[in-house]
Parts: structure tokens; sequence; C-alpha cells
């Protein structure tokens, strides 16, 4: 299950909502495609095709959901779909997602916990979040 939580900085105010998680229409990559650029998705599914690539959530080969990202640069936080398709035969990375900033084009990197990072107006690391929803 999806969650979305809201972040708000207590010195600033600056406030961010992170949506991450599948959702239940999510158990094969094909249903949820569309939450890809198109040229991305154009590249997964040339992949899927060429390897036969098993697309059920939780196969070893497919791993796909809604992440935040951060950039390291501007810190700058990012809601993106994240796909990474590898060779279950020899573990080779077949394909994984890449975002850029769209302010500072500066590569994102995903992050587990928002919290453990400074705001990206104030600097401070006063947050507060509340679990806003739990979403399928």
């Amino acid at each position: 299950m999806g969650q979305g939580h809201a972040y708000s900085c207590k010195s600033c105010g600056f406030r961010y909502e992170a949506f991450t998680g599948i959702g239940m229409a999510y158990y094969c990559l094909e249903n949820v495609l569309d939450c890809l650029h198109y040229t991305k998705r154009k590249k997964v599914l040339d992949i899927l095709n060429k390897h036969n690539i098993e697309v059920s959530y939780g196969d070893d080969s497919t791993e796909y959901e809604h992440r935040t990202f951060r950039c390291s640069k501007c810190g700058n936080f990012h809601n993106r779909f994240y796909v990474k398709l590898t060779d279950s035969a020899n573990d080779n990375v077949l394909y994984e997602t890449v975002y850029k900033c769209s302010k500072c084009k500066n590569e994102l990197d995903a992050i587990n916990e928002l919290q453990e990072f400074p705001c990206p107006v104030c600097k401070n690391r006063t947050w507060e979040s509340e679990l806003t929803m739990n979403w399928d």
C-alpha cells in the first residue's frame, strides 16, 4: 500500500508532500508504465520485450515504486516513479531510472527518510511529519 506524508519545517513553514510505495494496480509493471515519461517508458518496454522479463511486483528481476528523491546540489525534494530491471540470470542491471532536478539539472538521489536532510529553504532540520493518506 502506498502512503502520503506531509512534512513541514517548523523553522520557516516550508511544506512538502511525499507519496511513496505502490497501490493495488501495481501488481504488474505494465499496468503502471504511464507513471514514467514516454521516453523512459519506451526504453523499459524495449528491455522487457528483448529480455522476456517477468513484470510482477516482488519478482527478483523487477523493482518499481514511487519514491522521494533529493537533489544534493540545491536540496529540493521530488516525487518520482522508480524502476529497476535486472537480468536474473547474472544480476546485471538492465535499466534503472535516473532523474535530474528540475531546478538545477543535477542528478537526484533516492532517499528513505526526508527528516534526515535539511530544509531546502532555511537549511534547518526541524521537520514535523504526519501521515496524510494510505492509497491503493
